[in-house]
């Protein structure tokens, strides 16, 4: 399987948006300071992690792990 390319600071994104700093990172994806070169200005930017783009058998793995048992 394919891995997307990890974007890094000086990256420009959808011919639109320069990556200017990476400000957190979390398990849905990355939020990045940008300027966006179509208004001259300062955004943030939230790229998104693809579930497609993680190892299937790991997703597979979450999926068909043990159920709790429900309390009383």
């Amino acid at each position: 399987m394919t891995r997307m390319r990890e974007h890094s600071v000086g990256d420009v994104v959808a011919e639109r948006f320069e990556l200017l700093a990476r400000l957190g990172a979390g398990g849905m994806g990355t939020v990045w300071r940008a300027r966006d070169l179509l208004l001259e200005r300062e955004v943030a930017l939230k790229e998104m992690r693809s579930p497609a783009a993680e190892d299937p058998g790991r997703l597979l793995q979450g999926r068909e792990g043990p159920v709790p048992a429900r309390g009383r």
